[in-house]
């Protein structure tokens, strides 16, 4: 190739050998903002959201068959990685919540069982397959440089799939115990790992120096993690109704609402931390890491309408109505910001 031209051939390759796997983030956003729209009363936005949010996942899940073909190394080598590992969950996220839209989508509720039932699979092999190899590498980070919010994807992940789980299931007390209690057990399970992980990522924040670049976008999932378990315990009480676990609706009822208080609890703070990062670094630059922080806005929308309708407090209605518009804000920007940034992309000229 002559000097001074692009050699986008090896920009493109580049590309797909260092693919971030978190870059699933991107379909649990749309989806996720598209389920806001829906509750809001958006259907066309929400419909629209859903076909870019399953194009999104074709052509993702496409990139990341090909990664996996063409560069098994570095595809594998991301699994022990303290850093890169824990992105893999961003997949599974993607596909529970793509499952619950197609499933309330008439003629394609097949769809989405059978994306369900490959999300159980791949939510068994990538929890116990990434945070097994994360604990026998011998190669380990200090806490200060290996702990960070992407780590919650692990409860985004187990708890999107007890959401979409339940949504399975069209009506309450429809005869199917070992479903809701397999999106119980779920649902616990991510609560539980929520409060080891938020535990260490909290102390590394209060008792480490932070500077601007610690504080990533994905510091949202912050709130986002218990978002999405606020949104799946309200959805699991409704669902519950005239079954065999409708003895547990209370305790269910106060964990979730302790959820969605301390997701309220986050946004604040992180508002905070996001000035300072700003006013400290000067400049925003574009990285998949934005769907991170784009997610969590979506979920807090959807988890308040479901609170609301839990505790009958009508006046928490008024959250999601304004919020959801944030969150079509945010989807909206980081989307232009992804595109401009794949357009202006200028590789080295080479020999």
């Amino acid at each position: 190739m002559s000097r001074g031209k692009p050699d986008w051939g090896a920009l493109n390759v580049t590309a797909l050998r260092d693919l971030n796997p978190a870059y699933f983030a991107l379909v649990m956003s749309t989806e996720v903002v598209g389920e806001a729209c829906d509750l809001e009363g958006l259907p066309e936005a929400a419909r629209i959201l859903t076909i870019v949010g399953a194009a999104a996942f074709a052509a993702l899940a496409a990139l990341t068959l090909a990664r996996l073909v063409l560069f098994p190394r570095e595809f594998f080598r991301d699994f022990p990685n303290h850093n890169r590992g824990v992105g893999f969950f961003t997949i599974v996220a993607a596909i529970a919540f793509l499952s619950s839209n197609l499933t309330a989508i008439p003629g394609f509720h097949t769809s989405g069982r059978i994306l369900w039932g490959a999300d159980v699979i791949l939510w068994l092999l990538l929890t116990y397959g990434i945070l097994a190899a994360l604990i026998v590498t011998p190669d380990k980070p200090s806490l200060q440089t290996g702990m960070h919010a992407g780590w919650l994807l692990a409860v985004v992940a187990t708890e999107s799939l007890a959401d979409s789980t339940l949504h399975l299931l069209p009506e309450p007390g429809n005869g199917h115990p070992a479903v809701l209690f397999f999106a119980l057990a779920l649902w616990l399970s991510g609560i539980m790992l929520y409060v080891w992980m938020i535990s260490l990522i909290f102390y590394r924040y209060t008792f480490f120096v932070v500077g601007p670049s610690d504080l990533l976008p994905s510091h949202w999932i912050d709130m986002g993690g218990m978002a999405i378990a606020a949104a799946a315990g309200a959805l699991l009480v409704r669902k519950s109704a005239g079954s065999a676990l409708a003895d547990l609706a209370p305790f269910i009822k106060g964990l979730a609402l302790l959820c969605w208080a301390t997701a309220t609890w986050w946004i604040p703070m992180l508002a905070v931390l996001a000035v300072w990062r700003l006013s400290a670094s000067g400049a925003l630059h574009y990285t998949p890491l934005y769907w991170g922080a784009v997610f969590p806005l979506g979920t807090y929308a959807v988890a308040t309408w479901y609170i609301a309708g839990l505790t009958k407090l009508t006046f928490l209605y008024a959250i999601p109505h304004y919020f959801v518009y944030i969150a079509l804000a945010a989807w909206t920007l980081t989307a232009v910001a992804m595109l401009w940034s794949l357009l202006r992309r200028n590789p080295q000229p080479t020999a």
